[in-house]
């Protein structure tokens, strides 16, 4: 059996003797565990740990357990600390090795205070204590109760072991800054949960995320930092609800694995720089926001929709290369008399794509695009709408 499968099944098992320690399990023999350190720790966390529900004994780190298939390694916090991190930053931090096939699962919150403080999960409280490069076999998965109403930024960076559902609790209200960044490998994580508490997710919150299913965000989310899901390994179509009012730039760029289309919240104002660069493969229709007034630098560059861009009257600003690389789009309409700023690379590489303008009687918008600046690089492809707003035939 797997070691996937054998996760699933001891996640479905509970002991109701003992509290949800963290928890390794051998899938062979010859397994070892070691829990070390890094750089300058001011301030000393001492940990507990027990062998096959053993009594707990205190651990000096650095110490390797030995364990055969079947026997399991619990830690926790060791009574009479308090305190609500586990490791300083990410300089200096704990961090698991392991040896050998072996199965982590339990609350994660037993390596904070055993005082009952684990209400909040400070700064780089868990940074890299579980990376692939130190436990190459290992497949981790654990859990943040519903006691949790606050997670520091980088809490959980680097815990590239993970595996499973990425549930969020729900008692939390903001996910803070690169707080699940580059979590799970090679697409480990299996799914993650952002409760409709959630208002605001913060810079770098899923950067690198390894996820290889769809994203939900939900309509209680306002405020989306910049970076917060770049190079993030989602798959499927971006839905931005309505709820959201800003999205921060570079927020969904450079990640080839969205495949599906994007739906823009209908309350942006602005599309801010490079928010969706070099999401390669995201296609269909792109549909812009009514009240959109600036589309910056890089917005859309290398994006694969396909159809008419209806740009609203509202657009004052399209930025450099905001669509370019978009080769695949048919091409513009435009709804201002008065033509929105642009460069000389604002639109797709292509300069043979036809640009529709308003109509006017006296054609004076079509001459005024036509002969102005970076307008005029595609004069001989802008045309006028008929006079009820429509693409001629």
């Amino acid at each position: 059996m797997s070691n996937a499968l054998l996760l699933r099944r001891r996640m479905m098992m509970s002991d109701n003797n003992r509290p949800d320690y963290l928890k390794f399990t051998a899938q062979e023999n010859g397994c070892t565990v070691t829990l070390n350190k890094v750089g300058n720790l001011t301030i000393n966390y001492p940990t507990e740990y027990s062998v096959n529900k053993s009594a707990f004994v205190p651990y000096t780190y650095n110490t390797v357990v030995n364990i055969d298939r079947g026997d399991t390694i619990e830690w926790r916090r060791a009574k009479g600390y308090d305190g609500n991190r586990f490791s300083y930053n990410t300089n200096n931090y704990y961090y698991f090795v392991t040896n050998g096939n072996l199965t982590l699962q339990g609350d994660i919150t037993t390596l904070l205070a055993c005082n009952g403080n684990t209400n909040t999960i400070n700064e780089s409280a868990f940074a890299k204590l579980l990376e692939v490069s130190n436990n190459p076999n290992l497949v981790a998965h654990f859990t943040i109760p519903t006691s949790v109403t606050s997670i520091g930024n980088k809490a959980f960076i680097n815990n590239t072991c993970y595996y499973g559902e990425l549930v969020i609790p729900n008692s939390l209200s903001v996910i803070r800054e690169e707080s699940f960044r580059d979590v799970g490998n090679n697409n480990s994580v299996t799914n993650v949960v952002i409760p409709n508490t959630i208002t605001s997710i913060g810079s770098r919150a899923f950067m690198g995320i390894s996820c290889g299913n769809t994203l939900n965000i939900p309509n209680s989310v306002t405020t989306i930092d910049s970076w917060a899901f770049s190079y993030a390994k989602f798959t499927g179509s971006i839905v931005i609800p309505d709820s959201v009012t800003s999205i921060g730039a570079f927020a969904f760029a450079n990640t080839n694995t969205w495949n599906g289309t994007l739906k823009l919240s209908d309350n942006l104002t602005v599309i801010e720089q490079a928010v969706f660069q070099s999401c390669s493969n995201l296609t269909g229709e792109l549909v812009l926001p009514s009240g959109i007034t600036n589309i910056k630098v890089d917005a859309f560059r290398g994006c694969k929709f396909t159809g008419y861009v209806n740009i609203p009257a509202t657009v004052i600003n399209i930025g450099v290369r905001a669509f370019n690389s978009c080769t695949y789009i048919s091409g513009y309409i435009l709804n201002s008399a008065l033509p929105p700023t642009i460069d000389d690379t604002s639109l797709s590489a292509s300069s043979t794509i036809p640009i529709y303008v308003p109509y006017s009687a006296d054609h004076s918008v079509l001459d005024t695009y036509k002969t102005t600046r970076g307008w005029s690089n595609y004069a001989n492809y802008i045309f006028e709408l008929n006079e009820n707003g429509e693409i001629p035939e």
